[in-house]
């Protein structure tokens, strides 16, 4: 078995034993309150630099994990310690994709399941992630067509493209969002209805989530980790679900640290992330990928708890909650701009004998601070498109 699914069998085991203890210690509520599910039908009336400080941090992750991706791609004959590093910094860096889906679940209210709560819901999210998404995938797949092509194929390509997320590599996030937010109602349902215990839900969805990992990884069986060229949302179910299940904790913020420091979890905290650190160096070179339900999940509650420390410090604070509110925008633009620096690098011949750690550094600043750079030429032209269309 691939050591990623060895090391989230052993951190799920030690989550387990962790709640187990908890549970015999009584420290777990079982249901929540009514106060608490009415969290979930409330629009949010300002913004959590929270959150904004998850996202920046995240999509500044991002950018990490795809500049030795490319370095890689173009590069040849690499020393060998710059992959060991290349692959010891992707590893750590892979809390980005647990903290946006955590994140998506936890931002989400549904008033209730009527025609127009649901087209509230969804109208807004089709506007300012669908459409970007769109055009940007159009202007990748438009770019990257082969001139032999025939208009039929051009049009599959972009349709196949839209549905799977494959016009660049981290574009199948966004089919996988949106996967999520449709069975976002049920989940409320189930919340909010039904009155679930959300423990049992949180155990459902993360069994259903480590199932997924294991059938429809490439490591098992060689089976593909997608449904034609589709990402299935299973793997990350759970990240969502926590989101949303951690929702009333997030925003009431002083009851939940008082909550996580009776519990011990800064020692938990501490204690998992060592075991996660020691249990990646055995094959260095062995691919890890997305699927963090644990360490993602741990090191969200962490940064939650840690945050009062991190808001004192105003100029990180401000830059990261900047970045994570231009993260949108910075996700769809930075890949396309990386690979365009990492072209012109090495096709000349005065730049292409730089140090990959040198190329590292150039990569990234220019994903990162580019693609911000452009943001807001972007997001003007998109909203004067949107603008025209709604007059029209």
């Amino acid at each position: 078995m691939a050591l990623e699914g060895i090391s989230l069998l052993l951190l799920s085991g030690l989550m387990v034993a962790y709640i187990a203890l908890l549970h015999s210690r009584g420290l777990i509520a079982h249901r929540l309150t009514s106060r608490d599910r009415t969290v979930y039908t409330q629009k949010i009336k300002h913004r959590y630099p929270f959150f904004d400080t998850v996202k920046g941090l995240a999509i500044i992750a991002v950018v990490i994990i795809h500049a030795p991706l490319l370095i890689e791609h173009f590069g040849s004959e690499l020393p060998e310690h710059f992959l060991h590093s290349g692959e010891y910094i992707n590893r750590i860096m892979r809390f980005a994709i647990p903290f946006f889906f955590i994140s998506s679940g936890a931002l989400l209210e549904l008033p209730d399941l009527d025609v127009s709560s649901l087209k509230r819901f969804w109208l807004p999210k089709l506007k300012r992630i669908g459409i970007p998404y769109a055009l940007f995938s159009l202007l990748a797949v438009t770019l990257t067509m082969e001139e032999t092509g025939t208009v039929f194929q051009g049009i599959k390509r972009t349709g196949e493209a839209l549905l799977t997320g494959n016009a660049l590599i981290p574009y199948w996030f966004i089919p996988v969002l949106f996967q999520l937010y449709l069975i976002y109602p049920l989940i409320w349902y189930l919340i909010v209805k039904r009155k679930t215990d959300i423990y049992k839900l949180l155990a459902s969805s993360f069994a259903f989530s480590l199932i997924s990992y294991f059938l429809f990884s490439s490591y098992w069986h060689n089976w593909q980790s997608h449904i034609g060229d589709l990402t299935f949302m299973g793997s990350f179910l759970f990240l969502f679900v926590l989101g949303i299940a951690l929702r009333p904790l997030f925003f009431s913020e002083s009851r939940a640290r008082v909550w996580l420091k009776s519990i011990d979890f800064p020692y938990f905290f501490l204690v998992l992330i060592l075991a996660y650190i020691v249990l990646f160096p055995v094959n260095p070179l062995h691919g890890f990928y997305n699927v963090r339900l644990i360490y993602g999940p741990v090191l969200a509650l962490g940064l939650f708890y840690f945050y009062p420390y991190v808001a004192q410090i105003k100029p990180l604070e401000k830059g990261l909650s900047y970045l994570g509110r231009e993260s949108l925008y910075i996700y769809l633009l930075h890949f396309g701009i990386m690979t365009v620096t990492a072209e012109i690098i090495f096709l000349s011949p005065l730049l292409s004998d730089l140090s990959p750690y040198l190329l590292f550094a150039v990569l990234f600043f220019s994903g990162l601070f580019l693609s911000q750079g452009l943001v807001v030429i972007v997001r003007n032209m998109v909203n004067s498109f949107l603008k025209t269309v709604i007059t029209n």
